[in-house]
């Protein structure tokens, strides 16, 4: 009899602790986007835009774990590799260090990468993971910010929630690794939306230096930009353009006015962060940086904006 009555016992005591795990918790949708994610009653949760991002930020009551899941429209050309290379380099603070950044697919099926971090934020060492996928047009970052000291007592909690974000017309997988789907909160690095920061003919926005303005990158940069005006007077050249190609370089070429036939220029690579352009000159250290904007290729040197048109 007493064993009979030890086994209710415990029946009773894991059906007490299922039910108060479950009647804590409750599912955050949004139909628009397609997304859910089920978090504790007791968690804190908000909701903004920041430029043309949807943000949803959730503290743990002690505020010792947060969750943020940043959501936008990305344009075609948008993949999950430029999303997350544009959260490193504009979203994180300096000084943060990369642990591992891999091909990752969460336990809800949803194709992406995984960036695992460790920051200095207010001064505290801090454990950042963050879930980047592109799908059905949309852009998600799904970040858990955790101090490394509270890894053990809050890392069960943080990936249930985590574990949770599913994607409409996404279905369950096996793998279950880590943190999986989810990631960091807070940076203090606030730039105008990361939707802003990655511009697009269809996401609009604006750059990661102003709140105002349109930043366009197309999903295809390559072709010729021919000089069209120097703001400090007229040009000085018979003819001046850049030719990109889809390769990773480019070639530039001028002819500066009465050198006859002597043509100018250089080669190298290029690389593309947002609507940021930089120009490798393929032989030394040189580099050039231009803004792109549509068709319109800027460079600031020496207090001079040059304008080069596609």
């Amino acid at each position: 009899m007493k064993r009979v009555r030890k086994a209710a016992v415990m029946v009773i005591g894991l059906f007490l602790m299922f039910m108060s795990i479950n009647a804590f918790a409750q599912w955050q949708e949004d139909s628009k986007y397609g997304f859910k994610i089920k978090l504790p009653n007791n968690w804190s949760k908000n909701s903004f835009m920041d430029g043309n991002d949807k943000v949803y930020d959730y503290y743990s009551p002690d505020q010792n774990a947060a969750i943020q899941l940043r959501v936008f429209e990305a344009g075609s050309g948008v993949t999950t590799d430029i999303l997350a290379q544009v959260y490193e380099e504009s979203m994180l603070p300096e000084g943060t260090k990369r642990e591992s950044l891999n091909d990752h697919t969460n336990v809800n099926g949803i194709p992406g990468k995984q960036g695992v971090y460790v920051m200095n934020y207010n001064g505290n060492e801090v454990y950042l993971s963050a879930f980047y996928t592109v799908q059905n047009n949309n852009g998600y970052v799904l970040t858990v910010i955790i101090p490394t000291s509270m890894i053990e007592q809050k890392g069960e909690e943080v990936k249930e929630i985590t574990r949770s974000f599913s994607l409409k017309g996404f279905q369950s997988s096996q793998n279950t690794n880590s943190i999986s789907g989810g990631g960091a909160g807070k940076p203090n690095k606030k730039p105008a939306g990361l939707g802003g920061i990655m511009g697009g003919t269809t996401m609009g926005g604006s750059t990661n230096q102003s709140s105002s303005g349109s930043a366009s990158v197309p999903g295809d940069i390559s072709g010729r930009y021919t000089f069209i005006s120097r703001s400090d007077g007229p040009s000085r050249t018979n003819y001046h353009y850049i030719t990109i190609n889809s390769n990773g370089t480019y070639i530039e070429k001028y002819n500066p006015k009465n050198s006859g036939a002597y043509e100018g220029g250089h080669e190298g690579t290029w690389t593309l962060n947002g609507n940021k352009l930089t120009f490798q000159h393929k032989f030394g250290s040189t580099k050039d940086y231009y803004t792109i904007n549509g068709n319109e290729l800027k460079r600031e040197s020496g207090g001079i904006t040059f304008l080069f048109r596609k």
